[in-house]
């Protein structure tokens, strides 16, 4: 994330400063940089290398936690299958408004991440929380639950409330 919107860099090498811990980071530009004392401020931390005297020896990745949340995604649906975009799909609560004539699918990403959601469509139909492979989860209309992924499936955390 720069500046609240999801931002791509591309892949590239980096020089490393051997026997030593590399602070990598980016800037908002994308322009990637390493350095062995601390992060810098202003710069987006990326990861965290440690190095021998030849290789790599473990690093931690810090890019989920640059990740920041949105908040609140409150979404009109049509009455049609839906896949969050990843500016949507990022926030932590998902509502979800419109009038459906069927039970509808919500295709959310896989990788670990949370939500609380609330199914607030009107005809009384379902929505199933569901990646693009695996098994979801159905919030009746008019519910809320507690959801996440984790890593195959969308599975729930708590009954519909």
């Amino acid at each position: 994330m720069v500046d609240a919107a999801l931002a791509q860099i591309a892949n590239g090498t980096l020089a490393l400063t051997a026997s030593a811990t590399n602070f990598i980071e980016a800037t908002r530009a994308g322009v990637i940089s390493n350095n062995t004392s601390a992060w810098t401020p202003g710069k987006i931390p990326l990861y965290l290398v440690w190095t021998d005297v030849s290789t790599v020896t473990s690093y931690n990745d810090y890019r989920l936690t640059a990740f920041r949340r949105a908040g609140r995604l409150a979404k009109t649906m049509t009455d049609a299958n839906t896949t969050l975009a990843a500016n949507e799909e990022r926030n932590e609560i998902l509502e979800f408004t419109g009038t459906l004539t069927v039970q509808r699918n919500i295709v959310l990403p896989l990788g670990a991440q949370q939500w609380t959601v609330f199914n607030n469509t009107t005809g009384g139909f379902g929505l199933q929380f569901i990646g693009a492979t695996g098994t979801g989860v159905v919030v009746a209309a008019g519910m809320r639950a507690i959801i996440y992924a984790d890593g195959t499936n969308v599975v729930r955390v708590t009954a519909d409330l």
